[in-house]
């Protein structure tokens, strides 16, 4: 396998674990927050909305060429306020661009020869002191882990035992 296999592979495999708490939560409000101190929860629909953007973000267009164009991206991408509840795209249709975004991401990825890796990423933006497309599809490896352990919270904090 080439490192970008290999990644698409721990990407995907990240991702399975999302939804096995996705699949956890299908009987819940994906729209419920909690509140815990001071601090208010995101919903599970925006985690899965949030998800879809920012794989399209990292990966098809920093890292490809061509995202796929969602026009409720805007609403869950990093820094923007959560949008009200009416202005969310129904729960089926965000979840079938995870899944859009995600089937687009490891095609590329399983395609990508190596020697792209080290190529600067299409933003120029930085991560962790690099540029390159490598350190954008690590951060979307981390990144997915990070609100795959939100989810594993909500999935509690909705009564659900779940590991």
């Amino acid at each position: 396998m080439t490192e970008p296999q290999i990644l698409a592979a721990v990407l995907d495999s990240s991702r399975q674990l999302t939804h096995f708490y996705l699949d956890e939560l299908k009987d819940v409000d994906k729209s419920r927050t909690f509140k815990i101190g001071d601090f208010q929860t995101n919903n599970v629909h925006w985690i899965v909305a949030h998800l879809a953007w920012s794989e399209d973000t990292l990966i098809l267009r920093g890292v490809g060429n061509d995202g796929i164009a969602v026009p409720w991206f805007e609403l869950f991408r990093l820094g923007v306020p959560s949008p009200p509840l009416n202005e969310y795209p129904p729960f089926n249709e965000t979840f079938d661009v995870l899944k859009q975004v995600h089937q687009a991401t490891i095609s590329l990825l399983n395609s990508l020869p190596t020697e792209a890796l080290d190529q600067p990423n299409n933003f120029g933006r930085k991560i962790m002191g690099q540029d390159s497309k490598r350190i954008l599809i690590h951060h979307c490896i981390r990144h997915e882990g990070v609100h795959c352990g939100h989810l594993g919270w909500l999935a509690r904090l909705h009564g659900l035992k779940v590991i």
